[in-house]
C-alpha cells in the first residue's frame, strides 16, 4: 500500500492553515470563542471532520455512511469560505477601531461586532448549498443545424455522460439516475468522456449497469480514456471494458451509420505531456491516428477527455468536438472558479464558424461539492441545414 503523496501533505497544511486562521479571527471577534471550552470543541470537530472528507474511500470501504463523509466536506468547504469574509471583517473593524466614529445611533463597531456572529452561518449555510448541490443532475440540450451533415440521416442525437468518477460520493445509484436520465431523451448513442471510476471494488457492477443500459441503445455505448483512470488502475478498467459491449475509442474510429457520407465517432486518449511544446505534438499525433482509417467525407465527432483538443479539432475542420475534464470550475462564484484549475475551454459550448465544442461540467464530482455549477448530462440532436 502506498502512503500519502506529497500533494496530499501540502493539501493537508493549507486545510490546517485555514482551521487555524478561521479560530484565531473568531477569538478576535467574537469572545466567545476565547472560552476553552469552545476552543476545544472547535479542534475536534474540524480535526473528526477533516479526516472524515480526506480519507473517505478508506472509511466508506469500512462501511461508514456517506453522510458522515458529505457532512466532512460541509464543515470543511464552510471554513473555506469563513476565512475571507473573516479577514474582511477583521479589517473593517482596524479601521473602525482607528477612526471611532459615530453613525446612526450605533457605532460602527457595534455594527461590525454583530455582523461577525452572522458570518459563520452565511459560511456554512453556503456551504450546505454546495453540497446539496452537487446531488443533483441537470439535463443540457442543444440542437445544432450543421452545414455538413449528411442530410440523409435525418437526425442522430447523442447523450454525453462524463466525469462520473464513480465512488464514494456518486456510487451505483447514482450512476443509475443518470442512465434514467439519459434512457429518457430516447438517444440513438451515448458517449462517456473519460474518468468513469475511482473505486475499483465498484468496477464489475459498473459494468454490468453499462452493459444493460448498452443494450437499449440503437448505435450503442462508447468510452474514451480520462485523467483518472491511470490514476487508479488502467490495465484492469482496459480488460472490464474489454469484457463489456462498450466500444473504447482510443486514438482510433469507429463507423457509426453508413451512408454514402458515414457518420464516425473518433476518440483520443489523455495527452500526457511535460510541456507545452510536448502536448501540442502529443495531441497532433493521437488525432491524426484516430482519423487515419477514416473516410475523407465522413461526418466525424470527436471525443476526448481533455478539452484542449478542441484547438486541433477546429484546426483539423471536425463539425463537433465533446470533452470534459475540467468539471466546469466546480466552484463558481460570478462566472468564475475559485479552484486553481485554469483552462482555455473552461464549459459549455464554444464555436468556430460552424464548428462546435463542448465542455462538460461532468456527471458525478470526486469532491462532494459544486457551486454555480450543476453536474450534467448532455443532450446533441444534430441535423443538417434545410
Amino acid at each position: 500500500m502506498h502512503g500519502p503523496s506529497i500533494s496530499l501533505y501540502v493539501i493537508a497544511l493549507i486545510v490546517g492553515a485555514i482551521c487555524w486562521g478561521v479560530y484565531y479571527l473568531l477569538k478576535k471577534m467574537l469572545p466567545i470563542f476565547q472560552q476553552k471550552a469552545l476552543g476545544y470543541a472547535y479542534i475536534l470537530l474540524t480535526v473528526g471532520v477533516v479526516v472524515l472528507a480526506f480519507f473517505n474511500r478508506t472509511l466508506s470501504a469500512a462501511g461508514m455512511p456517506q453522510i458522515l463523509s458529505m457532512v466532512g466536506v460541509w464543515w470543511m468547504m464552510g471554513l473555506f469560505f469563513m476565512l475571507p469574509l473573516l479577514l474582511f471583517w477583521r479589517g473593517l473593524a482596524i479601521v473602525e477601531q482607528r477612526t471611532s466614529k459615530k453613525a446612526g445611533g450605533i457605532s460602527r463597531r457595534d455594527f461590525i461586532c454583530k455582523g461577525a456572529a452572522v458570518l459563520p452561518v452565511v459560511s456554512l449555510g453556503l456551504s450546505a448549498k454546495g453540497v446539496y448541490d452537487a446531488r443533483e443532475i441537470t439535463v443540457q440540450r442543444h440542437n445544432f443545424r450543421l452545414p455538413n451533415f449528411p442530410k440523409d440521416l435525418g437526425k442522430v442525437k447523442i447523450v454525453q455522460i462524463s466525469d462520473t468518477h464513480i465512488g464514494p460520493f456518486f456510487g451505483p445509484k447514482s450512476l443509475e439516475r443518470a442512465l434514467n436520465l439519459a434512457a429518457s431523451e430516447q438517444p440513438d448513442l451515448v458517449v462517456i468522456t473519460g474518468d468513469l471510476i475511482d473505486d475499483l471494488s465498484l468496477l464489475d457492477s459498473t459494468m454490468k449497469t453499462l452493459a444493460d443500459f448498452q443494450k437499449t441503445l440503437p448505435y450503442g455505448l462508447y468510452f474514451t480514456w480520462g485523467n483518472h483512470e491511470y490514476f487508479r488502475d488502467q490495465n484492469k478498467i482496459r480488460r472490464a471494458l474489454a469484457e463489456s459491449p462498450l466500444t473504447v475509442l482510443e486514438n482510433s474510429s469507429c463507423q457509426i451509420i453508413q451512408g454514402e457520407r458515414p457518420f464516425y465517432l473518433i476518440g483520443v486518449d489523455y495527452p500526457w505531456a511535460k510541456s507545452a511544446e510536448e502536448m501540442r505534438s502529443v495531441k497532433q499525433n493521437f488525432l491524426q491516428q484516430a482519423v487515419e482509417k477514416v473516410p475523407d467525407n465522413a461526418f466525424k465527432v470527436l471525443l476526448s477527455h481533455h478539452p484542449d483538443f478542441i484547438d486541433n479539432a477546429f484546426a483539423a475542420g471536425l463539425p463537433l468536438t465533446l470533452s470534459g475534464h475540467t468539471h466546469g470550475g466546480q466552484v463558481n462564484v460570478f462566472g468564475h472558479s475559485l479552484l486553481p484549475v485554469k483552462y482555455k475551454y473552461m464549459r459549455g459550448l464554444y464555436q468556430q464558424g460552424d464548428l462546435v465544442g463542448y465542455v462538460s461540467t461532468g456527471t458525478g464530482s470526486w469532491l462532494p461539492f459544486r457551486l454555480g455549477c450543476p453536474a450534467e448530462i448532455s443532450v446533441f440532436t444534430l441535423s443538417a441545414l434545410s
